[in-house]
């Protein structure tokens, strides 16, 4: 259902945000390299997991399953390290939209070189274009 017309929101949807947080923060980078019907202006990813194998690599969470979790697989195989790619934000760059990433330094369930790695690389393959990724 269209949520937006079925209770008269006035949204502008040439002025879209998108934000999420740890496995949220990796689905709002993925979703910004997507082709959107949307004009989405800025992605804002809270310790967001940007490296889906390097996460199942380094058993990210308490448990140490949250990726395996999310993936619904492990990057064993050949096939399930192709899903793994499709869906890691640090494979799908350069970038197509301005991101913002936001990481604690002291953070144990989301390391920071993780997010700095991403940031590194989408910095470089961004080439000429105007398109911004800052981190905080």
């Amino acid at each position: 259902p269209d949520v937006g017309k079925e209770h008269d929101l006035q949204l502008d949807l040439d002025k879209v945000m998108l934000v999420g947080h740890s496995a949220g923060g990796a689905l709002v980078l993925w979703l910004g390299e997507q082709e959107l019907h949307v004009n989405v202006r800025l992605i804002v990813a809270v310790a967001p997991v940007t490296d889906l194998e390097e996460g199942y690599r380094r058993r990210l969470s308490d448990e140490g399953d949250a990726i395996e979790l999310y993936m619904k697989c492990t990057p064993e195989t050949a096939e399930s390290l192709r899903e793994y790619q499709k869906a890691s934000p640090i494979c799908l760059l350069p970038v197509k939209r301005n991101a913002l990433l936001v990481l604690g330094t002291g953070d144990k369930d989301v390391p920071p070189d993780m997010v700095e790695k991403y940031y590194h690389k989408a910095m470089f393959e961004r080439q000429a274009s105007n398109l911004t990724v800052e981190i905080l």
